[in-house]
Protein backbone atom coordinates (compact mmCIF):
# COMPACT_ATOMS: atom_id res chain seq x y z
CA UNK A 1 0.00 0.00 0.00
CA UNK A 2 1.39 3.24 -0.64
CA UNK A 3 1.61 5.79 1.70
CA UNK A 4 1.50 9.92 1.28
CA UNK A 5 4.59 10.67 4.27
CA UNK A 6 3.42 13.83 5.64
CA UNK A 7 5.84 13.88 8.63
CA UNK A 8 6.45 17.44 9.84
CA UNK A 9 4.54 18.66 6.52
CA UNK A 10 1.48 20.34 5.71
CA UNK A 11 -1.53 19.35 3.68
CA UNK A 12 -4.77 20.80 3.38
CA UNK A 13 -7.11 20.80 1.63
CA UNK A 14 -9.59 24.27 1.45
CA UNK A 15 -13.06 24.53 -1.28
CA UNK A 16 -15.78 27.10 -0.53
CA UNK A 17 -18.03 24.72 -1.81
CA UNK A 18 -18.97 21.55 -3.59
CA UNK A 19 -22.14 20.32 -5.79
CA UNK A 20 -22.34 16.38 -6.79
CA UNK A 21 -25.36 16.64 -8.87
CA UNK A 22 -25.32 14.15 -11.24
CA UNK A 23 -26.86 11.07 -11.28
CA UNK A 24 -24.69 8.00 -10.10
CA UNK A 25 -21.86 10.61 -10.17
CA UNK A 26 -19.18 10.27 -7.20
CA UNK A 27 -17.54 13.28 -5.27
CA UNK A 28 -14.48 12.21 -3.01
CA UNK A 29 -12.20 14.57 -1.40
CA UNK A 30 -9.14 13.31 1.09
CA UNK A 31 -8.92 9.93 0.45
CA UNK A 32 -5.73 8.16 0.70
CA UNK A 33 -3.52 6.22 2.99
CA UNK A 34 -1.22 9.15 4.87
CA UNK A 35 1.49 9.33 7.39
CA UNK A 36 1.04 12.42 9.42
CA UNK A 37 3.28 12.53 12.29
CA UNK A 38 3.95 15.85 13.75
CA UNK A 39 2.17 17.37 10.76
CA UNK A 40 -1.21 19.15 9.64
CA UNK A 41 -3.76 17.65 7.11
CA UNK A 42 -6.73 19.63 7.35
CA UNK A 43 -9.97 19.27 5.10
CA UNK A 44 -11.94 23.00 4.81
CA UNK A 45 -14.87 23.21 2.79
CA UNK A 46 -17.89 25.22 2.36
CA UNK A 47 -21.36 24.32 1.24
CA UNK A 48 -21.04 20.71 -0.05
CA UNK A 49 -24.50 19.82 -1.83
CA UNK A 50 -25.38 16.35 -2.79
CA UNK A 51 -28.46 16.40 -5.28
CA UNK A 52 -28.19 13.74 -7.69
CA UNK A 53 -30.06 10.52 -7.81
CA UNK A 54 -27.91 7.60 -5.76
CA UNK A 55 -24.82 9.91 -5.92
CA UNK A 56 -21.91 8.97 -3.59
CA UNK A 57 -20.12 11.98 -1.64
CA UNK A 58 -17.17 10.49 0.16
CA UNK A 59 -15.11 13.53 2.79
CA UNK A 60 -11.69 12.17 4.72
CA UNK A 61 -12.13 8.66 3.80
CA UNK A 62 -9.84 5.64 3.27
CA UNK A 63 -10.84 4.60 -0.12
CA UNK A 64 -13.92 2.77 1.49
CA UNK A 65 -16.10 2.95 -1.83
CA UNK A 66 -13.73 1.50 -3.86
CA UNK A 67 -12.53 -2.33 -4.87
CA UNK A 68 -9.88 -0.90 -1.41
CA UNK A 69 -13.27 -1.48 0.86
CA UNK A 70 -13.37 -5.33 -0.01
CA UNK A 71 -9.89 -5.72 1.01
CA UNK A 72 -9.67 -8.27 4.86
CA UNK A 73 -7.65 -5.06 6.00
CA UNK A 74 -8.24 -1.79 5.44
CA UNK A 75 -5.22 1.27 4.86
CA UNK A 76 -4.68 2.98 8.03
CA UNK A 77 -4.03 6.90 8.45
CA UNK A 78 -1.03 7.23 10.70
CA UNK A 79 -1.70 10.38 12.63
CA UNK A 80 0.05 10.53 15.67
CA UNK A 81 0.72 13.90 17.17
CA UNK A 82 -0.50 15.20 14.20
CA UNK A 83 -3.33 17.14 13.45
CA UNK A 84 -6.52 15.87 10.55
CA UNK A 85 -9.26 18.03 11.27
CA UNK A 86 -12.62 18.17 9.14
CA UNK A 87 -14.34 21.41 8.91
CA UNK A 88 -17.67 21.79 6.58
CA UNK A 89 -19.90 24.50 6.62
CA UNK A 90 -23.11 23.35 5.59
CA UNK A 91 -23.54 19.32 4.26
CA UNK A 92 -27.11 18.78 2.15
CA UNK A 93 -27.99 15.37 1.38
CA UNK A 94 -30.60 15.68 -0.30
CA UNK A 95 -30.65 13.62 -3.56
CA UNK A 96 -32.97 10.79 -3.77
CA UNK A 97 -31.20 7.62 -2.20
CA UNK A 98 -27.95 9.31 -2.12
CA UNK A 99 -24.81 8.86 0.07
CA UNK A 100 -23.20 11.10 2.26
CA UNK A 101 -20.03 10.40 4.03
CA UNK A 102 -17.61 12.09 6.46
CA UNK A 103 -14.19 10.81 8.32
CA UNK A 104 -14.37 7.23 8.17
CA UNK A 105 -11.31 5.49 8.58
CA UNK A 106 -8.85 3.26 10.48
CA UNK A 107 -6.60 5.80 12.60
CA UNK A 108 -3.77 5.73 15.02
CA UNK A 109 -4.14 8.73 16.33
CA UNK A 110 -2.03 8.76 19.60
CA UNK A 111 -1.46 12.04 21.01
CA UNK A 112 -2.73 13.87 17.69
CA UNK A 113 -6.18 16.05 16.54
CA UNK A 114 -8.63 14.31 14.56
CA UNK A 115 -11.86 16.54 14.98
CA UNK A 116 -15.00 17.07 12.79
CA UNK A 117 -16.69 19.80 12.72
CA UNK A 118 -19.82 19.99 10.41
CA UNK A 119 -22.26 23.77 11.23
CA UNK A 120 -25.50 22.34 9.56
CA UNK A 121 -25.87 18.54 7.70
CA UNK A 122 -29.54 18.26 6.28
CA UNK A 123 -30.56 14.95 5.14
CA UNK A 124 -33.51 15.41 2.93
CA UNK A 125 -34.13 12.99 0.30
CA UNK A 126 -35.67 9.71 0.39
CA UNK A 127 -33.80 7.07 1.51
CA UNK A 128 -30.87 8.98 1.67
CA UNK A 129 -27.60 8.08 3.53
CA UNK A 130 -25.60 10.05 6.03
CA UNK A 131 -22.49 9.41 7.97
CA UNK A 132 -20.31 11.45 9.98
CA UNK A 133 -17.01 9.48 11.98
CA UNK A 134 -17.54 6.08 11.32
CA UNK A 135 -15.52 3.22 10.03
CA UNK A 136 -17.66 1.34 7.14
CA UNK A 137 -20.18 -0.11 9.77
CA UNK A 138 -23.26 0.22 7.17
CA UNK A 139 -22.79 -1.53 3.60
CA UNK A 140 -22.35 -5.28 3.80
CA UNK A 141 -24.53 -5.92 0.62
CA UNK A 142 -22.23 -4.57 -1.27
CA UNK A 143 -19.35 -6.64 -0.13
CA UNK A 144 -21.03 -9.60 -0.71
CA UNK A 145 -21.82 -8.52 -4.31
CA UNK A 146 -18.36 -8.11 -4.85
CA UNK A 147 -16.70 -11.06 -3.19
CA UNK A 148 -19.04 -13.42 -4.98
CA UNK A 149 -17.59 -11.26 -8.53
CA UNK A 150 -14.20 -11.96 -6.85
CA UNK A 151 -15.07 -15.99 -6.17
CA UNK A 152 -16.68 -16.79 -9.74
CA UNK A 153 -13.24 -16.11 -11.46
CA UNK A 154 -11.36 -18.20 -9.14
CA UNK A 155 -10.89 -22.35 -9.80
CA UNK A 156 -13.50 -24.45 -7.59
CA UNK A 157 -11.19 -25.55 -5.32
CA UNK A 158 -9.88 -22.69 -4.18
CA UNK A 159 -13.69 -20.66 -3.42
CA UNK A 160 -14.09 -22.47 -0.01
CA UNK A 161 -10.96 -21.51 1.95
CA UNK A 162 -11.02 -18.26 1.15
CA UNK A 163 -14.23 -17.57 1.48
CA UNK A 164 -14.26 -18.73 5.12
CA UNK A 165 -11.05 -16.17 5.73
CA UNK A 166 -12.11 -13.43 3.80
CA UNK A 167 -15.76 -13.39 5.73
CA UNK A 168 -13.86 -13.07 9.32
CA UNK A 169 -11.84 -10.45 8.58
CA UNK A 170 -14.36 -8.38 6.55
CA UNK A 171 -16.75 -8.86 9.72
CA UNK A 172 -14.78 -6.96 12.40
CA UNK A 173 -14.76 -3.24 11.96
CA UNK A 174 -10.91 -1.54 12.39
CA UNK A 175 -10.09 0.22 15.26
CA UNK A 176 -9.65 3.49 15.54
CA UNK A 177 -6.83 4.16 18.23
CA UNK A 178 -7.04 7.74 19.84
CA UNK A 179 -4.52 6.54 22.95
CA UNK A 180 -4.15 10.37 24.33
CA UNK A 181 -5.52 11.79 21.30
CA UNK A 182 -8.86 14.25 20.59
CA UNK A 183 -11.29 13.06 18.30
CA UNK A 184 -14.50 15.45 19.15
CA UNK A 185 -17.49 15.73 16.80
CA UNK A 186 -19.41 18.81 16.34
CA UNK A 187 -22.58 19.44 15.04
CA UNK A 188 -24.09 22.76 15.37
CA UNK A 189 -27.33 21.93 13.75
CA UNK A 190 -28.81 18.26 12.36
CA UNK A 191 -32.01 17.64 10.43
CA UNK A 192 -32.83 14.38 9.24
CA UNK A 193 -36.04 14.91 7.29
CA UNK A 194 -36.19 12.97 4.17
CA UNK A 195 -38.53 9.75 3.97
CA UNK A 196 -36.82 6.18 5.30
CA UNK A 197 -33.49 7.94 5.71
CA UNK A 198 -30.29 7.44 7.38
CA UNK A 199 -28.65 9.27 9.60
CA UNK A 200 -25.47 7.74 11.79
CA UNK A 201 -22.93 10.19 13.51
CA UNK A 202 -20.11 8.72 15.75
CA UNK A 203 -20.37 4.42 15.18
CA UNK A 204 -16.72 2.95 15.47
CA UNK A 205 -14.95 0.76 17.77
CA UNK A 206 -12.27 3.08 18.99
CA UNK A 207 -9.49 2.68 21.57
CA UNK A 208 -9.79 5.95 23.18
CA UNK A 209 -7.70 5.35 26.77
CA UNK A 210 -7.10 8.99 28.35
CA UNK A 211 -8.26 10.67 24.67
CA UNK A 212 -11.47 12.84 24.24
CA UNK A 213 -14.17 11.42 22.00
CA UNK A 214 -16.87 14.02 22.66
CA UNK A 215 -19.89 14.12 20.58
CA UNK A 216 -22.06 17.72 20.54
CA UNK A 217 -24.81 18.93 18.35
CA UNK A 218 -27.04 21.78 18.69
CA UNK A 219 -30.73 21.89 17.24
CA UNK A 220 -31.29 17.99 15.94
CA UNK A 221 -34.25 16.87 13.99
CA UNK A 222 -35.23 13.55 12.83
CA UNK A 223 -38.65 14.49 11.64
CA UNK A 224 -38.69 12.10 8.05
CA UNK A 225 -41.30 9.07 8.09
CA UNK A 226 -39.55 6.38 9.41
CA UNK A 227 -36.02 7.75 9.34
CA UNK A 228 -33.37 6.75 11.49
CA UNK A 229 -30.72 8.87 13.59
CA UNK A 230 -28.48 6.82 15.29
CA UNK A 231 -25.55 9.47 17.18
CA UNK A 232 -22.72 7.71 19.45
CA UNK A 233 -23.31 3.42 18.34
CA UNK A 234 -21.89 0.86 17.42
CA UNK A 235 -23.93 -0.41 14.79
CA UNK A 236 -26.27 -2.33 17.34
CA UNK A 237 -29.43 -1.74 15.61
CA UNK A 238 -29.03 -4.52 13.12
CA UNK A 239 -29.48 -8.11 13.71
CA UNK A 240 -25.90 -8.98 13.37
CA UNK A 241 -24.50 -8.50 16.27
CA UNK A 242 -27.12 -10.79 18.28
CA UNK A 243 -26.27 -13.13 15.15
CA UNK A 244 -23.00 -13.22 15.81
CA UNK A 245 -22.90 -13.35 19.69
CA UNK A 246 -25.57 -16.54 19.44
CA UNK A 247 -23.81 -18.24 16.40
CA UNK A 248 -20.29 -18.33 18.47
CA UNK A 249 -21.56 -20.86 21.65
CA UNK A 250 -23.42 -22.80 19.06
CA UNK A 251 -20.68 -23.33 16.46
CA UNK A 252 -17.80 -24.07 19.48
CA UNK A 253 -20.54 -27.06 20.95
CA UNK A 254 -21.03 -28.40 17.93
CA UNK A 255 -17.32 -30.11 17.43
CA UNK A 256 -17.32 -31.19 20.59
CA UNK A 257 -20.16 -33.49 20.67
CA UNK A 258 -18.70 -34.34 16.93
CA UNK A 259 -15.12 -35.35 18.53
CA UNK A 260 -16.70 -37.29 21.60
CA UNK A 261 -18.46 -39.75 18.95
CA UNK A 262 -15.40 -40.99 17.38
CA UNK A 263 -13.98 -41.67 20.81
CA UNK A 264 -16.74 -44.01 21.79
CA UNK A 265 -16.60 -46.32 18.48
CA UNK A 266 -12.77 -46.14 18.62
CA UNK A 267 -13.18 -47.89 22.24
CA UNK A 268 -15.64 -50.31 20.75
CA UNK A 269 -12.88 -51.93 17.75
CA UNK A 270 -10.53 -52.47 20.89
CA UNK A 271 -12.77 -54.79 23.12
CA UNK A 272 -13.13 -56.76 19.71
CA UNK A 273 -9.82 -56.74 18.94
CA UNK A 274 -8.83 -58.60 22.36
CA UNK A 275 -10.81 -61.73 21.41
CA UNK A 276 -8.52 -62.22 17.89
CA UNK A 277 -5.78 -61.63 20.24
CA UNK A 278 -5.22 -65.25 21.74
CA UNK A 279 -6.77 -67.27 18.20
CA UNK A 280 -4.70 -65.23 15.29
CA UNK A 281 -1.66 -63.38 15.27
CA UNK A 282 -1.77 -62.31 11.90
CA UNK A 283 -4.67 -60.00 11.49
CA UNK A 284 -3.49 -57.67 14.27
CA UNK A 285 -1.44 -56.57 11.58
CA UNK A 286 -4.51 -55.74 9.45
CA UNK A 287 -6.05 -54.26 12.35
CA UNK A 288 -3.49 -51.02 12.73
CA UNK A 289 -4.26 -49.61 8.95
CA UNK A 290 -7.71 -48.71 9.79
CA UNK A 291 -6.19 -46.82 12.83
CA UNK A 292 -4.24 -44.93 10.51
CA UNK A 293 -6.99 -44.07 8.10
CA UNK A 294 -8.81 -42.39 11.08
CA UNK A 295 -5.70 -39.86 11.96
CA UNK A 296 -6.70 -37.64 8.97
CA UNK A 297 -10.56 -37.81 10.06
CA UNK A 298 -9.27 -36.30 13.44
CA UNK A 299 -7.18 -33.54 11.81
CA UNK A 300 -10.24 -32.44 9.65
CA UNK A 301 -12.55 -31.71 12.26
CA UNK A 302 -10.20 -30.26 14.56
CA UNK A 303 -9.48 -27.68 11.59
CA UNK A 304 -12.91 -26.23 11.97
CA UNK A 305 -13.48 -25.07 14.75
CA UNK A 306 -10.32 -22.88 14.96
CA UNK A 307 -11.87 -20.85 12.49
CA UNK A 308 -14.95 -20.35 14.38
CA UNK A 309 -13.20 -19.31 17.66
CA UNK A 310 -11.31 -16.64 15.17
CA UNK A 311 -14.18 -15.42 14.58
CA UNK A 312 -15.90 -15.47 18.43
CA UNK A 313 -12.72 -13.83 19.58
CA UNK A 314 -12.59 -10.91 16.82
CA UNK A 315 -16.16 -10.01 18.25
CA UNK A 316 -15.18 -9.25 21.02
CA UNK A 317 -12.81 -6.78 19.61
CA UNK A 318 -15.38 -4.60 18.50
CA UNK A 319 -15.75 -2.73 21.80
CA UNK A 320 -15.10 1.13 22.62
CA UNK A 321 -12.15 1.60 24.90
CA UNK A 322 -12.48 3.96 27.29
CA UNK A 323 -10.25 4.01 29.93
CA UNK A 324 -9.47 7.34 31.56
CA UNK A 325 -10.76 8.88 28.72
CA UNK A 326 -13.49 11.06 27.97
CA UNK A 327 -16.56 10.51 25.70
CA UNK A 328 -19.54 12.39 26.32
CA UNK A 329 -22.65 13.08 24.25
CA UNK A 330 -24.45 16.39 24.36
CA UNK A 331 -27.27 17.61 22.30
CA UNK A 332 -28.91 21.18 22.95
CA UNK A 333 -31.91 19.92 21.64
CA UNK A 334 -33.72 16.91 20.25
CA UNK A 335 -36.99 16.51 18.39
CA UNK A 336 -38.36 13.10 17.40
CA UNK A 337 -41.35 14.05 15.33
CA UNK A 338 -41.51 11.94 12.23
CA UNK A 339 -44.14 9.39 11.69
CA UNK A 340 -41.97 5.86 12.74
CA UNK A 341 -38.53 7.64 13.44
CA UNK A 342 -36.06 5.87 15.38
CA UNK A 343 -33.42 7.84 17.82
CA UNK A 344 -30.68 6.11 19.24
CA UNK A 345 -28.23 8.00 21.42
CA UNK A 346 -25.50 6.68 23.13
CA UNK A 347 -25.85 2.86 22.61
CA UNK A 348 -22.98 1.13 22.52
CA UNK A 349 -20.89 -1.75 24.24
CA UNK A 350 -18.34 0.19 26.28
CA UNK A 351 -14.70 -0.14 29.04
CA UNK A 352 -15.44 2.86 30.52
CA UNK A 353 -13.16 1.93 34.09
CA UNK A 354 -12.13 5.77 35.29
CA UNK A 355 -13.21 7.29 32.49
CA UNK A 356 -16.27 9.61 31.70
CA UNK A 357 -19.15 8.98 29.01
CA UNK A 358 -21.79 11.33 29.67
CA UNK A 359 -24.95 11.95 27.86
CA UNK A 360 -26.49 15.37 27.99
CA UNK A 361 -29.80 16.65 26.29
CA UNK A 362 -31.42 19.64 26.72
CA UNK A 363 -35.20 19.78 24.86
CA UNK A 364 -36.34 16.15 24.10
CA UNK A 365 -39.31 15.82 22.63
CA UNK A 366 -40.46 12.59 21.13
CA UNK A 367 -43.69 13.98 19.20
CA UNK A 368 -43.93 11.29 16.28
CA UNK A 369 -46.80 8.74 15.57
CA UNK A 370 -45.22 5.29 16.75
CA UNK A 371 -41.72 7.17 17.16
CA UNK A 372 -38.77 5.76 19.07
CA UNK A 373 -36.27 7.15 21.21
CA UNK A 374 -33.70 5.21 22.79
CA UNK A 375 -30.73 7.12 24.73
CA UNK A 376 -27.83 5.25 26.47
CA UNK A 377 -29.30 1.61 26.20
CA UNK A 378 -27.30 -1.46 24.65
CA UNK A 379 -29.95 -2.70 22.00
CA UNK A 380 -32.47 -4.44 24.98
CA UNK A 381 -35.30 -3.63 23.48
CA UNK A 382 -37.82 -5.61 21.07
CA UNK A 383 -37.20 -9.73 20.28
CA UNK A 384 -33.38 -9.06 20.60
CA UNK A 385 -33.36 -9.18 24.68
CA UNK A 386 -33.68 -12.88 24.68
CA UNK A 387 -29.91 -12.89 23.34
CA UNK A 388 -26.90 -11.58 26.17
CA UNK A 389 -26.55 -8.14 26.27
CA UNK A 390 -23.25 -6.95 25.81
CA UNK A 391 -22.04 -5.58 29.26
CA UNK A 392 -21.04 -1.75 29.83
CA UNK A 393 -18.04 -1.65 32.25
CA UNK A 394 -18.14 1.44 34.59
CA UNK A 395 -15.60 0.62 37.39
CA UNK A 396 -14.81 3.62 38.60
CA UNK A 397 -16.01 5.57 35.64
CA UNK A 398 -18.73 8.36 35.29
CA UNK A 399 -21.79 7.57 33.25
CA UNK A 400 -24.52 10.34 33.82
CA UNK A 401 -27.30 10.79 31.94
CA UNK A 402 -28.68 14.29 32.24
CA UNK A 403 -32.39 15.20 29.92
CA UNK A 404 -33.57 18.68 30.62
CA UNK A 405 -36.94 18.14 29.06
CA UNK A 406 -38.41 14.35 28.27
CA UNK A 407 -41.69 15.19 26.37
CA UNK A 408 -43.03 11.74 25.16
CA UNK A 409 -46.08 12.74 23.42
CA UNK A 410 -46.35 10.77 19.86
CA UNK A 411 -49.32 8.44 19.47
CA UNK A 412 -47.84 5.09 20.54
CA UNK A 413 -44.82 6.41 21.11
CA UNK A 414 -41.95 4.50 22.99
CA UNK A 415 -39.00 6.52 24.69
CA UNK A 416 -36.44 4.31 26.83
CA UNK A 417 -33.53 5.98 28.94
CA UNK A 418 -30.58 3.97 30.33
CA UNK A 419 -31.68 0.69 29.86
CA UNK A 420 -28.28 -1.41 29.99
CA UNK A 421 -26.12 -4.68 31.79
CA UNK A 422 -23.28 -2.50 33.22
CA UNK A 423 -20.71 -3.21 35.61
CA UNK A 424 -20.92 -0.10 38.04
CA UNK A 425 -18.34 -0.95 40.81
CA UNK A 426 -17.46 2.01 42.49
CA UNK A 427 -18.62 3.82 39.68
CA UNK A 428 -20.97 6.81 38.73
CA UNK A 429 -24.01 6.20 36.75
CA UNK A 430 -27.01 8.79 37.78
CA UNK A 431 -30.22 9.84 35.59
CA UNK A 432 -31.13 13.17 36.03
CA UNK A 433 -34.29 14.47 34.39
CA UNK A 434 -36.28 17.92 34.68
CA UNK A 435 -39.49 17.98 33.18
CA UNK A 436 -40.97 14.21 32.12
CA UNK A 437 -44.18 14.56 30.01
CA UNK A 438 -45.79 11.08 29.06
CA UNK A 439 -49.42 12.34 27.37
CA UNK A 440 -48.96 10.33 23.91
CA UNK A 441 -52.11 8.16 23.41
CA UNK A 442 -50.74 4.67 24.01
CA UNK A 443 -46.97 5.90 24.90
CA UNK A 444 -44.63 4.22 26.75
CA UNK A 445 -41.76 5.96 28.89
CA UNK A 446 -39.24 3.62 30.54
CA UNK A 447 -35.98 5.20 32.52
CA UNK A 448 -32.98 3.15 33.84
CA UNK A 449 -34.59 -0.77 33.33
CA UNK A 450 -33.32 -3.37 32.32
CA UNK A 451 -36.51 -5.34 30.84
Amino acid sequence: MAYFVNDHGVRNIVSKGLVNGGTHSNLMVGQMAMHNAFGTSNIGLGNVQAAGANTNTAIGLMNLDTELQYLPQAPVFDNSNGSRLIAVKLLDNEGQKSISRVGEMAMINKGGKAGIQIAKAVSGGKQTLTEIGLLNLADEEPKKEKKEKKDKKEKKEEKKPKKEEESSDDDDAPLFINVGGSRNILLKELLAQGEKSQTNIGELAMDNTKGKANISMGKTGNVGKNALLNIGLLNLEGDNQYAKMEAAPKKEKKPAKEEKKPKKEEKKPKKEEKKPKKEEKKPKKEEKKPKKEEKPKKEKKEKKPKKEEESSDEEDDALFVNKEGLRNILLKELLAQGEGSTTNIGELAMDNTKGKANIMLGKTMNAGKGSTVNIGLLNLEGEKKKAPAPVFMNAKGVRDITLKDMLNKGQASIFKVGEMVMNNAQGTSNIKIGNSLNSGKGSVSEIGLLI
